[in-house]
């Protein structure tokens, strides 16, 4: 496995794990749903759902931190999630416009409303954008990033909604926190 990144609590003073995307058992996926079906066979019309989650785990002495993890579970929140399976593309340039246009080398595979972690550009736009797309191998993002840069990659990453939130003080004053994860496409 590997670490992972996960939206603006990065980066952790100790990085969690990435137990990997699986499919919830359909409990959850009632309430998480809650749409008043509750059973099986009500779950079962509503079709396939692509639906995973992950389980994450970390430790902060970050007061802020953990409340930024409950604002997230309190509001349910889209927030992006980078695992480290994530394919790495090279970035060409950015032309510091508003939008900012994100010129890839080689064709990005992305599609409007895809979420994407740029690391490693000379211009300040490194970290998590919602992007529309351009072509295939340019896309825009709302920031602006200090003018133009070159360099780089960008990874697409997966939009998640905390499902459940559980925090505890350490033995030496760290903030422990533990968290299950949800697609953000229901």
């Amino acid at each position: 496995m590997g670490d992972f990144i996960f939206g603006a609590v990065d980066p952790l003073p100790v990085s969690p794990t990435f137990d990997g995307w699986d499919r919830p058992n359909n409990a959850t996926l009632i309430a998480i749903l809650d749409d008043g079906t509750g059973g099986l066979g009500e779950l079962m019309q509503q079709g396939p759902i692509p639906l995973r989650q992950a389980q994450l785990h970390g430790k902060t002495r970050s007061k802020a931190t953990i409340d930024l993890l409950k604002g997230y579970y309190e509001t349910r929140e889209i927030v992006p999630l980078l695992d480290c399976d994530a394919t790495e593309i090279t970035i060409s340039s950015s032309d510091g416009n508003a939008p900012n246009l994100v010129v890839t080398a080689t064709n990005h595979g992305l599609l409007d409303g895809d979420y994407v972690y740029i690391s490693g550009h000379t211009s300040t736009i490194n970290g998590f954008h919602l992007i529309v797309r351009v072509n295939a191998s340019s896309f825009t993002i709302a920031d602006q990033g200090g003018g133009a840069g070159t360099g780089g990659v960008m990874q697409r990453a997966d939009p998640a909604r905390v499902l459940e939130l559980t925090t505890s003080r350490g033995a030496f004053g760290d903030r422990e926190y533990q968290m299950t994860l949800v697609d953000a496409a229901v």
